[in-house]
């Protein structure tokens, strides 16, 4: 399943549990990785990438950087 969340693609897949990659819609790939167990499921995990995002974007703020890829 694929969802874009704030300008970010959260890509998961099931392997040995559930894993969510990140990128920026533009393609760059951001080493955000959430994960979740199978008996969590695939909800948790993407929710764990939806915080990382959240962090992420607050932190770009918090610096003044820009956060849109070259």
């Amino acid at each position: 399943m694929d969802e874009i969340y704030r300008g970010y693609r959260i890509a998961t897949k099931q392997n040995g549990g559930w894993v969510a990659r990140v990128t920026h819609v533009r393609g760059p790939y951001l080493p955000l990785d959430a994960k979740a167990t199978l008996a969590e499921g695939e909800a948790i995990c993407v929710y764990r990438a939806r915080e990382m995002i959240d962090r992420y974007i607050g932190f770009l703020e918090q610096n003044n950087i820009d956060g849109e890829p070259n």
